[in-house]
């Protein structure tokens, strides 16, 4: 995970030996080996950082401020919501091709409806300053027709379609006459409903069923969630909004991908993803415990965060078909997260020798007070001058030699008797690393010399 993400690896992240661990603390403090050890930290996760950003930006833009992540959200949720209408209008438009659009139609079930809405405007100049638009304009003209008998199915139609937009729009939606508005919506669809079923022929009626059906559920599922959206005055309070659906079991995030276009989406995924990381204002720099965030992106913080993403949220937001190739990377990001969070966590070693390994493989000198005194001890107390200081710091930051100790687990962990033959292999990290001659010379000679308890 360390290689694919391009991150540097540390010993004691990779292995999850509390032995290497404590090595690596002691060094981190040793005279000559904290500068090494604290900027070989902050390198690996600048490293880490750049990575999650890379990541990040493999699902989507990524918004850098709560302000555009609501500012994006909000107005997409307005052009879906426009698309909702438009597809609805193809819908019923392919009902009427085989329908007469001047049928005549009884408004008897309409007329308390019409009623509820035309009394408070005629009686309240305010409201009649208010909605002196085109909706009322179109309902006075409605009435007037009704009165000379001339109303037509085109024009209920066309009256019921003004008054879905202005029940659509975020600014009618918890106004005093909304509710008046829907009442009179509900009798004109089943005066259109009845008209249907009693005068058209059998193409037309299933061509309406199967519109008012896909209205009615994506009405449900979608219009209603957009205008809460919409509702909201603010781009923070839409973030807020759309962060508080991250633990309730992701349901609010999946009408949210549903309803917006994948590349709409693709902003919300990898602006979420990036947020996760951002370190806390206080960790922004690296502090005195080497497992602090150097940069911006803290794994303390991602895991955290990651730990309390409800299951189905994290599939709303980072699953299906179109992030199925970024899934890997994001795998690699939380293992990587959760190394360097707590590496003592990263794996469970219950078996005592290959514990007594790791601990010998670097206190080389210190194995016996290993074998008698456990593994942090024998990190701690070795006795080997290449342990600790700046000799040993430059051991613990270097790649190739970290990889051969991890490669030790697989090889001398499953059979001790391979030691000699893997101990001779460093001879490959000295020829890559030409550098560490020294330190690798007194490492082997060490080594040689120490008791191997774990093969007893």
């Amino acid at each position: 995970s360390f290689q694919r993400l391009g991150v540097t690896p540390r010993a004691g992240a990779v292995t999850g030996s509390a032995g290497m661990q404590s090595a690596e603390q002691a060094a981190a403090v040793a005279p000559g080996g904290s500068q090494v050890m604290h900027a070989a930290y902050e390198n690996t996760l600048g490293e880490l950082t750049a990575a999650s950003k890379r990541i990040s930006g493999r699902f989507g833009p990524v918004l850098d401020s709560t302000e555009k992540l609501g500012t994006h959200v909000k107005a997409a949720s307005e052009k879906a919501a426009n698309r909702f209408m438009a597809n609805a209008e193809v819908l019923y438009n392919n009902a009427y091709r085989n329908f007469d659009r001047n049928t005549p139609v009884d408004i008897t079930e309409i007329a308390d409806a019409l009623e509820s809405v035309i009394r408070p405007l005629a009686s309240s100049p305010r409201l009649q300053r208010r909605f002196a638009g085109e909706h009322e304009k179109l309902l006075s003209d409605f009435v007037e027709d009704a009165a000379e008998g001339a109303v037509t199915f085109a024009a209920v139609r066309q009256i019921r379609t003004a008054i879905g937009k202005k029940l659509n729009s975020p600014l009618f939606v918890g106004d005093e006459q909304h509710a008046a508005y829907a009442s009179l919506y509900g009798a004109l669809t089943k005066t259109l409903d009845d008209t249907i079923a009693a005068k058209a022929g059998p193409a037309a009626q299933k061509a309406w069923g199967r519109a008012n059906q896909w209205y009615a559920k994506a009405r449900a599922n979608r219009i209603d969630f957009l205008n809460d959206i919409a509702k909201k005055e603010l781009p923070e309070q839409v973030a807020r909004y759309i962060q508080s659906g991250m633990n309730d079991g992701g349901s609010l995030l999946k009408k949210l991908r549903k309803s917006l276009l994948p590349e709409e989406f693709d902003a919300v995924a990898g602006t979420v993803l990036h947020q996760l990381g951002r370190a806390k204002p206080s960790a922004q720099s690296l502090g005195d415990d080497i497992f602090d965030a150097a940069t911006d992106f803290s794994p303390n913080t991602f895991m955290t965060n990651w730990s309390k993403l409800a299951p189905e949220s994290k599939n709303a937001l980072f699953g299906g078909t179109r992030y199925i190739k970024l899934r890997p990377h994001l795998d690699d990001l939380a293992k990587v997260s959760e190394a360097l969070k707590d590496a003592d966590k990263f794996r469970n070693y219950s078996n005592t020798a290959r514990n007594l390994l790791w601990g010998s493989l670097f206190t080389g000198g210190g194995a016996n007070l290993a074998y008698s005194g456990g593994l942090e001890a024998a990190a701690i107390g070795a006795g080997t001058a290449v342990t600790l200081g700046f000799g040993g710091a430059k051991l613990l930051t270097s790649p190739r030699f970290v990889r051969w100790i991890t490669d030790g687990m697989r090889t001398v962990g499953d059979d001790a008797t391979s030691w000699p033959r893997h101990l001779s292999r460093l001879i490959t990290v000295q020829a890559v690393e030409p550098h560490l001659k020294e330190e690798l010379q007194q490492y082997r000679d060490a080594m040689r010399s120490a008791p191997r308890p774990w093969m007893q």
